[in-house]
């Protein structure tokens, strides 16, 4: 195979590599949808006393706020039991744990689909750390 037709393919594939990466880059994550996050993901240094908040940005329906949905996981602590309640603003959820987090430990935390805004509309499930 000549050089010429080497360096082809291999442009050629490389191309293809990238664009298929550019595609996985610009997909949308869950977390996207939300307006607000405290502790935000990936960050650090956070109150080990902290509550987690999170905000749609839409009405939602407090009879469907479930506590099994929301799930918080330490990774030196183990599984947070805590209370998922609606602000008064109806539009934020907030975690309070039960337990405060070990310090300087790794936190998930997961959100199933199942919540429900005033109209109906589901709010998407996600997962994230800090």
């Amino acid at each position: 195979m000549r050089l010429s037709t080497r360096y082809y393919l291999l442009s050629l594939i490389t191309l293809l590599l990238l664009s298929n990466l550019d595609n996985a880059w610009t997909q949308e994550p869950a977390t996207a949808k939300y307006q607000f996050f405290s502790p935000q993901p990936d960050s650090y240094g956070i109150n080990p006393e902290t509550e987690i908040v999170i905000r749609y940005g839409k009405p939602i329906e407090a009879g469907s706020i479930k506590d099994d949905l929301f799930q918080v996981t330490g990774e030196i602590s183990g599984l947070h039991k805590g209370r998922l309640i609606i602000a008064k603003d109806i539009l934020t959820l907030i975690y309070k744990p039960d337990q405060v987090f070990t310090f300087n430990e790794k936190i998930r935390v997961h959100l199933s689909e199942g919540i429900k805004t005033i109209n109906g509309e589901q709010l998407p499930g996600f997962d994230y750390r800090f």
